[in-house]
């Protein structure tokens, strides 16, 4: 059995030091007595004692320690309870909250730090807590057991499971555990010694005993990251000596929230490090099509679902592999009316005016948000509900939803037709324009009844790309071991800024499909092909270093000038704002940093888009927006050929009374006179005390006749006043003592007085001081106040360079040898043709092939040939040329023309989904279902190999089913391989239907096959599937056996 505590013999550690390496424990400040031999948290003194008296313990190994053995520490286990009872196994079992006994039993007698500790834990128990003790940063039991196994830290000595790292080191650690999908909570000191035997005074001061956790220093948490909220601030960075910066982070970084009501979707997307947050409501199918899509484009790392929705949970999780969390109905995922009222008591959006509508909370809300919350969108409004509790839980909530980017997601296939406006605006035209318009300010009362500010938020139609779409043509992610080489994404990804990066990977998702829409990006692609000096020029401006991410450092500092981060003892104010960092000078030294940086990078965009302003203007209206200065407000910007980039070196300028060199050394803000006006106030006023002071003592010497006097400053009283010796002698001039001077100090040599009558001088002195010094402190907050209060300029500067970042990348890929501009034809043309075409992701020689579906062709191809024979090849690069045409890319072809694409559909390869209970031909049929359910005459079609999953005759039947319902009913763009040739044959004389197969050589009577890799017309004879088994290097009794058989199929076949 398991050993008393009383009983247990001293566990030999020496067997364990070659594995785990002995460490003392950190130097805490705190006064409260720890046992020398034994660990901070041991609850059982007796135990502490027996081990004291015997042999030291030593480092223990994991399973040995305190937690794993004593039973009141077992509701850390086995005995894990959520705040109800419910135990981990039950579906309504709450990981966020732990049952624990502290009011009885052996942890009732820990100390008021360790019952803190235990506190915090019970409401955050799915949590790791980062406390801070001292300068260490301190992980106890069961969350040192992680840091031991995640994050490479060691076990301290002792029986309790204890391990820490210092202060500066967060960052590092945080990291490690949040991208193995940890979450960690920072629990900071909130006050200093001194501030807590004052807070403890007042309390006994009023008649009550305080507890003792309230007794102790306080403690709170401080920040709660989850793999959905990163926010990269300056105790997130690495250590100097680790080479600064961020950890690198691999995946997806998104939180999302979903909520599924019959056959309608709700969703909202937040990236927490850029503050940007997307809602969609949409209905969808059976397959949940549409929500995959979304996923897929944008990757969470967290998805928040329903307590109770266990079937979305399993959707959305095996579809996204990332974290779900559930949510508890109501109180956690609110319903629509719930969110809204949260959202309006948060604070994060100004209230709406009195003369506005009494039941129009959202009038002052983002235009998207304001438009939900107008037009019921009540799933929509309740998932960001679920986003807004689970920021706010993270403490970032207002600081998040406060940057008002809020933006709307529509499925590709849902897009607002613009036929319907009078007034149209090209898709990025209109993006740019929207940031240039949020910088020059607009009456938001107008907005609706504009047509041009409506046209600007009009929602892009855009060429579908499902989720099985995305992974079969590897448009973001490849199949490669490291996922990104030979992706279309790796193709394109050469932009030279973070923000342009992510911008090219939303074009690439989601590609764009009105002709109009993409012609204007293509048109700004063209230019920078055909002109070499404006490509070199802004290649050059942007090649240079000094462009942070500027979009995250906007929510950054946007955040560390928010109102509730002022340094203040308030309980309203962000519990940031009362911490007790040790290292804060070298915090805020990085925080300085952080500004200069964002501050450098701005005038580098000023750079970039300064680049070409002595060369004529760009032809391409996109370039001209992105290049050219506004010259004033809204109205000015709707001028054709009107520049959108902002000013920026006036606003720029105002920065530079602040020594913000220095500062990110020594972490110490100095302001030159005239930039900040309260600081200035503030030394004034005590300036203008010590001048009074000075001119009281100036008096005094005046009307008692004696200029010895001066200032005297002690440890107890300032400005006492300081006579000589002699002055108080018979006949000195203060032989008689003036009223209301008490001595207060005597040497041998003078004597010193409190006086009365300065005292009243003396406290406006030490008030207005108070109030400098609080403005100092502040003062480097109120400076990223000052810095945010231009946002929107800055992001349209930001959103300027990003496009043209992302232009260049497309251009760069474009100018490769072998592209060409694709040419966009009508809808209602539906056709796909290509000249000398190659996919653009394969290296060295490639054959290249002519492909034309569509228009005077038949729209579907049934395709034969050999394995091996790049039929699969020639599937994919027609879809990938349409891609690549409609993000505005150049093709790899020797000429390209197609009517834009609405959806391109893919059924390729042979996979199961095992977990889910489904068969490899299962998810060919449900793959194959959802192209026959969506294809419309605009779509493009690729099947590969359709009905392999079951009996010959079977798939046969089914593949010929399936061409005819494309032929048929869809009447779209296909292309069908198959090594069904009697399917293939049975479609030869249909008008709608073209044969061709992938060309090779036979010789040796089949012996040998020769791969020619080249479209032919009419069906192939074989498949010569014998031919890949001898490469495969199949013995040769197999082989023989096999051609044996084949030959005998054929012929039974034949007869038949």
């Amino acid at each position: 059995g398991t050993p008393t505590a009383g009983t247990r013999e001293p566990f030999d550690a020496r067997a364990f030091h070659d594995r785990y390496r002995k460490r003392s424990a950190p130097v805490s400040t705190e006064k409260e007595p720890r046992p020398s031999a034994a660990p901070a948290f041991v609850a059982d003194v007796a135990a502490a004692e027996s081990h004291e008296a015997g042999e030291k313990v030593g480092v223990l190994p994991a399973g040995c320690h305190q937690h794993d053995t004593e039973p009141a520490y077992a509701c850390l286990t086995s005995a894990r309870r959520d705040a109800k009872g419910r135990a981990p196994g039950d579906p309504d079992f709450d990981a966020k909250t732990m049952r624990c006994d502290l009011t009885s039993g052996p942890l009732s007698k820990l100390t008021a730090t360790q019952l803190r500790w235990w506190e915090v834990k019970r409401k955050h128990a799915d949590c790791v807590l980062f406390y801070k003790i001292g300068k260490f940063y301190e992980l106890y039991h069961t969350d040192a057991d992680v840091g031991v196994a995640e994050a490479g830290l060691v076990y301290m000595k002792g029986f309790q499971a204890h391990s820490g790292f210092p202060e500066m080191a967060y960052g590092k650690y945080m990291e490690a555990l949040v991208s193995k999908g940890f979450k960690v909570a920072r629990v900071e000191q909130t006050e200093t010694p001194d501030e807590t035997k004052v807070r403890v005074k007042a309390v006994k001061a009023k008649g009550r005993k305080p507890g003792k956790v309230e007794a102790g220093m306080r403690r709170e948490i401080c920040s709660l990251t989850t793999p959905g909220t990163r926010l990269y601030t300056v105790l997130d960075m690495r250590a100097e000596k680790d080479g600064g910066g961020f950890e690198e982070v691999k995946g997806a970084t998104l939180l999302a929230a979903v909520l599924v009501r019959g056959s309608k979707v709700g969703a909202c997307l937040c990236d927490c490090p850029t503050g940007s947050v997307e809602l969609a409501e949409f209905e969808d199918d059976a397959t949940f099509a549409r929500l995959r899509t979304l996923l897929a484009a944008k990757p969470p790392a967290e998805i928040l679902v329903e307590r109770g929705a266990a079937r979305v949970a399993e959707i959305v999780g095996r579809a996204t592999g990332a974290a779900v969390e559930m949510l508890e109905p109501d109180d956690e995922f609110p319903g629509a009316a719930a969110a809204i009222d949260a959202l309006d008591a948060s604070g994060a959006f100004p209230k709406a005016s009195k003369t506005g509508k009494a039941d129009d909370v959202a009038r002052r809300w983002p235009p998207v948000l304001r438009e939900a919350v107008r037009g019921r969108a009540d799933l929509a409004l309740s998932a960001v509900g679920a986003v807004a509790w689970w920021l706010k839980r993270g403490l970032v909530d207002v600081e998040l939803l406060s940057m008002r980017r809020v933006g709307a997601y529509v499925p590709p296939d849902l897009g607002e037709d613009a036929v319907r406006r009078e007034t149209f605006v090209p898709h990025d035209e209109a993006q740019v324009l929207l940031a240039a318009v949020d910088a020059t300010g607009v009456d938001e009362d107008d907005e609706a009844s504009d047509d041009w500010l409506a046209s600007l938020r009009r929602k892009a139609p855009r060429l579908a790309l499902d989720a099985t779409t995305l992974k079969n043509l590897e448009v973001l992610k490849s199949s490669h071991p490291d996922g990104w080489s030979g992706s279309l994404l790796h193709l394109l990804q050469t932009c030279k800024t973070a923000f342009g990066a992510r911008l090219l990977r939303d074009w690439l998702a989601r590609p764009l499909y009105d002709r109009r829409d993409v012609d204007a990006r293509a048109d700004a692609v063209q230019e920078l092909v055909e002109d070499q000096d404006l490509f070199e020029a802004l290649h050059a401006a942007l090649q240079k270093k000094g462009v942070p991410d500027l979009e995250r450092s906007l929510q950054q500092l946007h955040t560390l000038g928010a109102d509730r981060r002022a340094k203040s003892a308030d309980a309203t104010a962000h519990p940031d704002a009362r911490a007790v960092l040790f290292d804060a000078h070298k915090f805020d030294a990085r925080r300085v940093a952080q500004l200069a940086g964002a501050i450098h990078g701005l005038e580098r965009c000023a750079v970039v888009a300064n680049a070409v302003k002595d060369s004529p203007p760009p032809k391409a209206a996109l370039l001209r927006r992105c290049l050219a200065a506004t010259s004033g407000g809204p109205t000015d910007v709707r001028a054709i050929g009107a520049g959108c980039f902002p000013d920026l070196r006036e606003k720029l300028e105002a920065f530079d009374g602040y020594d913000l060199k220095n500062a990110q050394k020594t972490g110490q803000l100095n302001a030159a006179r005239g930039v900040d006006d309260d600081a200035d106030a503030a030394a004034d006023d005590s300036q203008n005390n010590r001048d009074a002071l000075d001119a009281w003592l100036r008096d005094a010497k005046r009307e008692l006749k004696c200029g010895d006097l001066k200032w005297k400053h002690t440890a107890k009283d300032r400005y006492c006043v300081e006579a000589p010796e002699a002055a108080f002698g018979r006949g000195g001039r203060l032989e008689a003592l003036p009223r209301g001077w008490t001595q207060r100090g005597k040497t041998k040599k003078s004597r010193a007085f409190a006086v009365h009558d300065v005292a009243p001088l003396v406290e406006a002195l030490e008030a207005s001081e108070k109030t400098e010094k609080a403005l100092k402190i502040d003062q480097m907050r109120r400076l990223f106040r000052a810095f945010d209060a231009n946002r929107a300029r800055w992001a349209c500067a930001v959103r300027c360079v990003a496009t043209l970042d992302a232009l260049l990348a497309l251009a760069r890929a474009s100018r490769a040898p072998g592209f060409c501009r694709a040419e966009l034809l009508d809808a209602s043309d539906a056709s796909i043709s290509i000249e000398d075409g190659c996919h653009p992701c394969l290296q060295g020689a490639v054959v290249p092939n002519d492909l034309a579906v569509g228009g005077a062709k038949p729209k579907c191809l049934l395709l034969s040939g050999p394995n091996m024979g790049g039929k699969s090849t020639l599937l994919r690069q027609a879809c990938v040329a349409a891609i690549l045409a409609q993000t505005g890319c150049y093709v790899r072809a020797a000429r390209c023309r197609l009517a834009p694409v609405d959806r391109v559909f893919t059924r390729l390869g042979a996979s199961d989904k095992i977990l889910e209970g489904q068969s490899t031909f299962m998810v060919e049929l449900l793959e194959t279902a959802s192209i026959l359910e969506h294809a419309t005459p605009n779509s493009l079609v690729i099947l590969d190999e359709l009905g392999r999953g079951t009996a010959t005759f079977d798939g046969a039947a089914i593949a010929h089913s399936v061409v005819d319902h494309l032929v048929r009913e869809a009447k779209c763009r296909a292309l069908f391989a198959t090594h069904y040739h009697d399917l293939v044959r049975s479609w030869a004389d249909h008008a709608d239907v073209q044969l061709g197969h992938m060309d090779c050589l036979v010789r040796d009577d089949g012996e040998n096959v020769v791969f020619l890799y080249k479209l032919a017309e009419g069906c192939s004879p074989k498949s010569f599937g014998i031919n890949v088994a001898r490469l495969a290097r199949l013995p040769k009794s197999v082989l023989d056996r096999a051609a044996e058989k084949s030959a005998e199929f054929e012929k039974r076949l034949t007869v038949k």
